[in-house]
């Protein structure tokens, strides 16, 4: 949960709230406190978040950022009645002008953990009132990330990366947005969905071939979830071709980086799973146990030790 706080407290400080070409005394030292918590200094930043305070008794901003720099620094609960201070001085705004975007974003991001729909609503509106506004459409991914609310993690990553300018940036939206798929495709696999579990994994693997070096774990995870969802709907023929699919990839894994025992282990466990679909039982089980060597504290060992066992007594 910490680390959402860092991403939330660096798309606040990112968001100036104020387009104002001569900043005011309390917009200094937001700006300030801004700077002093990118740096992790959390304890100086609380001083200037206060001074802004001080200067400007009903900045919602100034709270909010207060609260999440003393979240960070103490862990006491100081930083609750900040936030409740924020939503407050937010609240009035709202009420003042419906179409303030910031207020919207910065009561959102005040009840981001304290109320997670109504900072969902709060995000929504904020992006109703300035279509444009990057950083409300990343902080509502993020919650909706938190939440399972894959459909709104999906169309938020498109909208970002169409917003974003930087070529760098782009490809790390582009990532997760792969692996939002890849995350709603699970969920949709796993509840029997396999027409939209297909086109999710489908959609994933066209954002992951974009990367030059795509052999690697996402890429074999992607194709075995596409073959399952194929093959429980009964196409067992464009099942076997991503299963092949998945072997090829986990070969090419360990020819790439020969010396890593990380990727040899996942190597060995993604092969040896196809292998199995495939009906290659031997060489299924001799992957799997070779990951089971290699494996530390796996979380599926006791999964893929079942797995071996079976084949070797029935010979499937």
């Amino acid at each position: 949960m910490k680390i959402f706080l860092f991403l939330l407290l660096a798309l606040v400080a990112s968001c100036s709230g104020s387009q104002n070409p001569a900043p005011s005394p309390a917009e200094n030292f937001l700006n300030c406190g801004k700077a002093l918590s990118d740096q992790g200094k959390y304890s100086e930043a609380i001083k200037e978040f206060t001074k802004a305070i001080e200067a400007e008794p009903d900045n919602g901003e100034a709270y909010c950022l207060r609260g999440i720099a003393r979240h960070h620094n103490d862990r006491s609960d100081n930083w609750k009645a900040d936030m409740e201070k924020a939503i407050e001085l937010t609240t009035k705004a709202v009420s003042e002008n419906p179409k303030d975007a910031s207020a919207f974003y910065i009561r959102g991001n005040a009840r981001f953990f304290f109320d997670p729909e109504t900072a969902i609503a709060d995000y929504s509106r904020a992006v109703e009132a300035k279509p444009d506004f990057k950083e409300a459409y990343m902080a509502r991914m993020q919650l909706a990330y938190l939440m399972g609310k894959h459909d709104i993690c999906i169309a938020d990553y498109i909208k970002i990366i169409e917003l974003e300018k930087d070529p760098e940036r782009i490809e790390f939206f582009e990532f997760s947005l792969a692996c939002s798929y890849l995350h709603r495709g699970k969920a949709r696999l796993e509840s029997g969905k396999y027409k939209g579990a297909i086109e999710d994994f489908t959609k994933a693997i066209e954002i992951q071939s974009k990367d030059p070096t795509p052999a690697d774990y996402v890429s074999a995870d992607l194709f075995y979830r596409r073959g399952e969802a194929k093959r429980l709907s009964g196409d067992g023929e464009a099942a076997a071709a991503d299963y092949k699919k998945v072997i090829e990839i986990s070969d090419k894994a360990r020819e790439a980086y020969p010396k890593q025992a990380a990727m040899r282990c996942r190597s060995n466990y993604w092969r040896g799973i196809a292998r199995r679909r495939l009906g290659d039982i031997e060489g299924a089980v001799a992957d799997l146990e070779n990951y089971l060597k290699e494996a530390v504290d796996s979380k599926v060992a006791p999964d893929v030790e079942q797995a071996i066992d079976e084949m070797k007594s029935k010979g499937k």
